[in-house]
């Protein structure tokens, strides 16, 4: 299980490196290319197509935690059934969308609707058809691409998404250099994923053509039977884009393209914590259904303890870094086209770091379909957030974004989501809520405090500056983590572990190294 989850996490975490560096690279080639308005504006029509995804209903998570449940216990034919079932229904779903966003685009004032200023309605109509229509057929395309997750080979999986990202940031770099404008870049994302779907297709049937994907078969009772937790993911896909694109369109609306541009760049420093976060949990989330299934409780605390504890403190560890140095970061990033707001960068931290509890404990429920709780508390925590997001914005500007977001998830998560958890496996919830939220508060603490003589004392150039705060920060939590939130069971639990592990790779550097001597 060490073994394989560590080989997802890798896959992942490239995955979201991959991204967050296409970040990091693309946001200065785009400012160089567009003004910040222009920017801010592109943004927003991505913001706009997101809910497109709603029509996702939750399917497709449901699905694959049950396919994996089912290839586990070798059972082809439901195993079949299900994928099947679910992948027509997807087919069927991204065709009548891709009518309905086609009539719309040609027909409604979408541009005026979300508040554009500067990009023309022809061009603005013609973006969000071509980004619709990626987002719509990658609904199908993810049922066909999760058939290795499903088979505990999600790291294969993550390298078929790690290529396309890689490719799409190349191809809109080479467009961007080019002078190319919106609706090129546009195009780009639909035949990245038609590529994607070829080859996975083609390989799947070659290598496992048991299971291969297909719409024969398909049966409307198993889609009747996934809906109830498909509909509670459903939820949580709605609330999250809620979250996420709510606040680019609402700071869109009420501040304009240079206040998006502003929000962007923080969050997207920001997003490279939870980055991590959803790395370790995503990685985690075959394991968790299986041991879940196999009435492995005492397993399933323990792993709960050491992946809190790592999230926190990797994440606590990361924001003590960008506390101190963030807006120095950004002032590089952008080369001073886009001036910081230290103040919208801590509060972003601040939520951050919350989120880190309660994201941990959510991938429990979510991995085992038992997310009813959790699409509650998801829907109340953003619907919340985002209204009271309307009132603090016209009043604070765009630093009222995270203050309302903050007050929306201590609210309906920080406590609700890890009790439910808790419950699930057996875990006494308030001794371990006590020891978590301690941990949070000392860690966080700690590690800011220790990192800030490195920030003000050190002269020199400041990426290498950077690189020693994120030393000190990261060296700090990880010695609080060990110390006091892991006890002696499970450091040796995690001793042991990376032993075998280690062991393992030795054995292996062992056994090539004897294949290639010649016995005389």
């Amino acid at each position: 299980m060490l073994s394989r989850f560590l080989k997802a996490a890798n896959a992942l975490l490239f995955g979201q490196i991959i991204s967050r560096l296409g970040s990091f690279i693309l946001i200065p080639i785009y400012l160089a290319r567009w003004t910040p308005a222009v920017y801010g504006e592109w943004l927003a029509m991505f913001a706009a197509i997101g809910y497109l995804s709603t029509l996702d209903i939750g399917m497709q998570v449901a699905a694959v935690n049950r396919l994996t449940q089912a290839y586990a216990r070798r059972d082809l034919e439901e195993y079949r059934r299900v994928q099947r079932s679910a992948l027509a229904l997807y087919i069927l779903v991204a065709l009548a969308g891709s009518i309905v966003l086609l009539s719309s685009a040609l027909s409604l004032p979408l541009s005026r609707w979300i508040g554009l200023r500067i990009t023309p309605p022809h061009t603005a109509a013609t973006v969000i058809l071509l980004l619709g229509t990626y987002l719509l057929w990658s609904m199908p395309g993810k049922v066909i691409v999760s058939t290795y997750q499903t088979m505990g080979n999600l790291a294969r999986a993550q390298w078929i998404n790690n290529v396309q990202q890689i490719a799409m940031i190349a191809g809109t770099i080479a467009l961007l250099a080019a002078n190319h404008g919106m609706v090129a870049i546009a195009a780009l994302q639909p035949l990245g994923l038609l590529g994607v779907l070829l080859y996975s297709y083609f390989d799947l049937r070659l290598r496992h053509p048991e299971i291969a994907p297909g719409i024969r078969g398909a049966s409307f009772r198993t889609v009747r039977e996934l809906l109830h937790p498909s509909l509670m993911f459903a939820l949580i896909a709605l609330s999250m884009l809620v979250y996420f694109q709510g606040q680019t369109l609402l700071v869109s609306i009420a501040l304009g393209g240079v206040a998006v541009a502003v929000l962007s760049v923080s969050r997207t420093l920001v997003v490279l914590l939870r980055t991590i976060v959803d790395a370790m949990t995503d990685a985690a989330c075959p394991d968790i259904a299986r041991l879940y299934a196999l009435d492995e409780s005492a397993r399933l605390r323990q792993l709960l303890r050491i992946l809190a504890g790592s999230t926190v403190a990797v994440v606590a560890a990361g924001a003590a870094a960008f506390w101190w140095e963030g807006a120095s970061v950004i002032e590089v990033w952008t080369r001073g086209r886009l001036h910081p707001d230290p103040i919208l960068l801590r509060l972003l931290l601040l939520l951050a770091i919350g989120q880190s509890v309660w994201l941990c404990a959510a991938v429990f429920s979510s991995a085992t379909n038992h997310n009813r709780s959790l699409a509650f508390s998801y829907v109340a925590s953003n619907a919340s957030g985002i209204l009271c997001a309307v009132l603090l914005v016209p009043r604070y500007g765009v630093r009222g974004v995270p203050i309302a977001l903050l007050i929306g998830e201590a609210a309906f998560c920080y406590h609700f989501v890890v009790r439910h958890t808790c419950r699930m496996i057996s875990m006494p919830y308030a001794s371990f809520a006590r020891k978590l939220w301690t941990f949070v508060i000392v860690v966080t603490g700690t590690t800011i405090a220790a990192a800030y003589p490195v920030h003000a004392g050190l002269k020199v150039f400041a990426p290498l500056r950077w690189g020693a705060v994120g030393i000190v920060a990261f060296v700090t939590a990880s010695a609080i983590t060990w110390g006091f939130w892991l006890d002696a069971e499970h450091r040796h639990a995690v001793l042991e572990r990376l032993r075998y592990l280690l062991r393992g790779r030795t054995d292996v550097a062992a056994r090539s190294l004897a294949s290639e001597v010649e016995v005389p």
